[in-house]
């Protein structure tokens, strides 16, 4: 790549990025230790059963209550999603009946019965609202609670839920029948209490939740609906509760099945569980990344602008007193940096120009684009391409379709732009887009470039938007939008 890099810097990144990788598990410098607990106590329900919950995190923010999945109780989440979250809410976990040191009271388990615990959580702890969090059960309550309280929900995130048990797939609902059977015959005979409980519990996974999905049209809160690609439920179900709630969107988490969706904590889990909380304003929107982040930012030598909210390199970086050589292209694959490059060259006013456009993963924790415009004399093939700073350029990067960053326009020969995340395959970049505009001196050569462009193989689109791969002409002004591979650097 044209940042040459020297060995010792080579050797510098790699340890201390793989050490940090190791150490934290997590590309983007996730939290993985527990937090202290601030407060750890028990709710009085309606019948008078003790309910067990954990608080963690910034008391000052808002809260997020965690609802675990069948049979777990408030330590569910301990070593994945809760300690970074953490770190922007004031985390409430919860042990339902019967499970954790909670007590089981004498009415039957329902998920109605327990959404009412919970809203005898909000009363007891003064809390007028709270985001909810579930996963598999806990989805479910969460969903059976948002129908239910509405006005009391400011986000909703059901993981793995079903509204009915016709959610389910045969093949699973038959086995979670049979284990319910099983306890009741077990618990008939042995007259022993902790298996009734069992019983009881499991038996929240037959017959139940009751909803229907004109029933999720109540539900007013921002939610995101989660569930993994081989799930225990219907991907028709999972899609048609997104469908049913106003305003949902959905995430389906590939390579994920239920609770093997808690594999991709770092990868998808908290990226997207944090992007829609900044969506929706209950964040607030910093790609700076956590101290770890910032400090591996710094080694490869990435500043942090304030204005669009990214990690970009200098102005004038040392780099450009070396020259441009397209070998360094050809290295990304010895350290840690995978990218896909593109360039587009032409000549105009006694020049050859070069246009470059680059994408891809930086390191194990940021994610980027960059565009590099350089220019030497005309047909001298012993001159070195040198950075010219004559064009305006600015550049949008997105990530599976939705916007990732965005660098400002400006005159420069190099504008560069990171934010902490991680590529789903290091060796696919497809699913990164980078839409460009580069102002040019005048028409003739914006005809040169958009030349070279179409004997490239780009095409032309007319209008307002521009296709993958495509470009569109406004003035003395070009849009390119590149997805596919071109110079693939692995």
């Amino acid at each position: 790549m044209k940042k040459l890099i020297s060995l010792f810097l080579v050797s510098a990144i790699m340890v201390t990025t793989f050490s940090v990788f190791s150490a934290v598990s997590s590309a983007e410098g996730y939290a993985t230790q527990m937090p202290e607990i601030k407060e750890h106590g028990f709710i009085t329900a309606r019948d008078g059963a003790k309910i067990e919950y954990g608080i963690y995190g910034d008391l000052s923010k808002d809260v997020l209550i965690m609802l675990p999945c069948n049979g777990n109780d408030m330590h569910n989440f301990d070593g994945t999603l809760l300690p970074e979250l953490s770190k922007h809410f004031k985390v409430i976990t919860v042990s339902p009946r019967g499970t954790g040191q909670s007590e089981r009271g004498e009415c039957e388990l329902t998920f109605d019965v327990e959404a009412d615990d919970l809203l005898c959580l909000l009363d007891e702890l003064k809390i007028e609202k709270a985001h909810f969090y579930g996963f598999s059960d806990g989805g479910n309550l969460a969903l059976v609670f948002a129908v239910k309280h509405a006005d009391r929900v400011l986000s909703l995130i059901p993981m793995g839920a079903n509204i009915n048990d016709r959610g389910t797939k045969f093949t699973n609902q038959i086995g979670i029948v049979f284990e319910y059977w099983f306890l009741c015959i077990k618990a008939y005979f042995t007259n022993d209490p902790a298996v009734k409980l069992k019983r009881d519990i499991q038996g929240m996974m037959v017959g139940q939740p009751t909803l229907e999905f004109e029933d999720l049209e109540k539900i007013t809160a921002p939610t995101l609906n989660i569930y993994g690609q081989s799930d225990m439920m219907y991907r028709s179900h999972s899609k048609k509760i997104t469908a049913s709630i106003p305003g949902a969107k959905e995430l389906m988490v590939k390579g994920g099945g239920h609770s093997s969706c808690f594999d991709y904590t770092h990868e998808i889990l908290l990226p997207e569980i944090l992007s829609f909380y900044q969506e929706n304003g209950f964040l607030e929107q910093s790609n700076k990344g956590d101290e770890t982040v910032q400090q591996q930012a710094e080694l490869l030598g990435f500043l942090w602008n304030e204005k669009d909210n990214v990690y970009y390199s200098e102005p004038d970086p040392w780099e450009r007193h070396i020259s441009v050589n397209k070998y360094y292209d050809t290295q990304g694959g010895y350290i840690p940096i995978w990218f896909d490059t593109v360039r587009v060259e032409f000549n105009y006013g006694g020049k050859d120009w070069m246009v470059q456009f680059w994408k891809g993963q930086y390191s194990f924790f940021l994610l980027g684009a960059e565009v590099g415009v350089y220019s030497k004399p005309e047909n001298d093939s012993e001159a070195k391409w040198d950075y010219d700073d004559s064009l305006n350029l600015g550049f949008t990067c997105y990530n599976n379709g939705e916007k990732l960053l965005k660098r400002s326009y400006e005159k420069t020969s190099w504008l560069t732009g990171f934010v902490p995340g991680r590529l789903y395959k290091y060796t696919d970049r497809s699913q990164l887009t980078m839409e460009t505009c580069i102002t040019f001196e005048d028409v003739e050569m914006k005809n040169a470039f958009v030349e070279a462009l179409q004997e490239s193989g780009v095409g032309f689109c007319e209008g307002n938007t521009t296709d993958a791969d495509a470009y569109r002409v406004d003035g003395n002004d070009v849009y390119l939008m590149w997805q596919t591979d071109s110079n693939k650097t692995s």
